[in-house]
């Protein structure tokens, strides 16, 4: 056990399973931001790797922003329900520097 002025806060083992989730969910997040950061401007991104770049949910990506009328056009990926939308980068790179420097 953990204490501090006489409380306990969480055994070894609790803690270790605490910090072990905490550095995995860091790393994650980190080879995340480094994937979007390395990608070439002329690839086609998905909506996970729009939402890294903005720094927003995948959810906003999806539902909000890449319906606006500015937004980027996004490429269709096969047919039907199971269909995939695909934005190019370095439009959507464009797309968030034009809404950083609106006015």
């Amino acid at each position: 056990m953990i204490q501090h002025e006489n409380t306990v806060i969480m055994s070894k083992a609790e803690l270790d399973r605490y910090l072990n989730q905490v550095a995995t969910t860091a790393a994650q997040e980190a080879v995340r931001q480094m994937t979007v950061r390395t990608s070439q401007k002329s690839e086609l991104w998905d909506s996970q790797q729009c939402a890294d770049y903005l720094k927003i949910s995948k959810y906003t990506w999806s539902q909000v922003w890449s319906n606006r009328k500015d937004a980027p056009p996004a490429a269709v990926m096969g047919d039907g329900p199971r269909a995939k939308r695909r934005w190019n980068a370095a439009d959507v790179m464009g797309f968030a520097e034009q809404r950083a420097n609106r006015k």
